[in-house]
């Protein structure tokens, strides 16, 4: 079964300054490791200063959903 994730995320550039901070949902992810790497990966793809990830919460709302 695919589920839904809302991750709360702060994203670091490569000299530690805070690029962007917030929250994302990640849909159809089979688990929350996978919804993580996902947003890695977008956040890569997305801004080219990208250093760092931390994820502070990963909430399965999969149930939450109507």
């Amino acid at each position: 079964m695919r589920h839904h994730y809302m991750i709360d995320y702060t994203l670091v550039n490569k000299q530690g300054e805070i690029i962007k901070s917030g929250q994302m949902k990640v849909k159809d992810k089979i688990n929350p490791l996978e919804a993580e790497v996902k947003l890695e990966l977008h956040m890569l793809n997305t801004y080219p200063a990208f250093g760092k990830l931390t994820i502070h919460n990963c909430e399965n709302i999969t149930d939450t959903i109507i």
